[in-house]
């Protein structure tokens, strides 16, 4: 039986933002620009997955208070 489409774009979220994201881990200690690129991995992953909403939601949370005066 052939996967359905909602199961062939989450196998492929999770491929695609699992990837993005340990490249990033890398990045963070390499020269170049780790933290963005790690929140698109983390934003593409919590379209599909609940725990990466979540952590999504926090980073978030916790921006908005550094950028509150």
């Amino acid at each position: 039986m052939l996967p359905t489409r909602p199961d062939v774009e989450k196998i492929f979220v999770a491929i695609i933002g699992g990837t993005k994201l340990s490249v990033c881990a890398a990045s963070l200690v390499l020269p170049g620009r780790g933290v963005p690129v790690v929140a698109v991995g983390l934003a593409l992953r919590a379209t599909e997955f609940f725990r990466a909403r979540r952590a999504w939601c926090n980073a978030k949370r916790a921006a908005a208070k550094e950028e509150s005066p």
